[in-house]
């Protein structure tokens, strides 16, 4: 078995309301789609999500870094996934494809999870069992509160918290710190998680 086609898709999905941080604002979340797929029409996918607001790379970089890599994916031999340890497989296929080239962080997620993802498909298993988990227990998602006023924030976060949000990430650094904090605190109750994120524009 070999990898026939490795595909790079530069696609964006808007945001429904800007995102707003201390350093920019998003109105939309621009990511690559890495799919790679077999000679026998199994498909595995990876997503690399770079985010140069941060101080990340770019995506041009990082899809230019994908479309090198996709040509040394094409025709790789993976005959291994398909015996009785398709992981370590998995991991000779990253290195493979990965040692020795300078790839973006982002640019290497989506080659090891596409690859990871074939393999699982390839042997009939769910990643999490293949990676040896013991479970998948659900992910429980945080709410993230970016912009706005001490009102507009709390009122945001009952929007979220009467959804069924337990946990909350308020963008600082921005305002009045400390009474949006406080008026979200006040809103979501005692119980609820507030983690704070300044994105750096704090000092120590």
């Amino acid at each position: 078995m070999r990898i026939a086609e490795a595909e790079v898709i530069a696609y964006a999905l808007p945001l429904k309301e800007p995102y707003v941080t201390v350093r920019g604002t998003l109105v939309e979340r621009e990511m690559v789609l890495l799919r790679v797929r077999t000679d026998e029409g199994v498909v595995g996918l990876g997503e690399a999500v770079p985010l140069s607001l941060r101080g990340g790379e770019t995506l041009s970089r990082v899809r230019r870094s994908l479309l090198r890599v996709a040509r040394r994916l094409a025709r790789l031999d993976i005959a291994a996934m398909t015996e009785a340890e398709p992981l370590n497989a998995a991991i000779d296929a990253v290195i493979d494809v990965t040692a020795g080239r300078r790839l973006p962080a982002p640019a290497k997620a989506a080659v090891e999870t596409a690859i990871f993802d074939l393999a699982g498909r390839i042997a009939g298993t769910p990643l999490w069992r293949m990676l040896r988990g013991d479970a998948a227990p659900a992910l429980r998602c945080n709410a993230t509160l970016a912009a706005g006023s001490p009102l507009e924030l709390a009122a945001e976060a009952v929007r979220w918290r009467e959804r069924g949000f337990e946990t909350f990430k308020l963008k600082l650094g921005i305002g009045d710190d400390a009474k949006r904090a406080r008026a979200v605190r006040d809103a979501i109750g005692p119980d609820a998680r507030l983690r704070v994120d300044a994105n750096g524009a704090w000092s120590t």
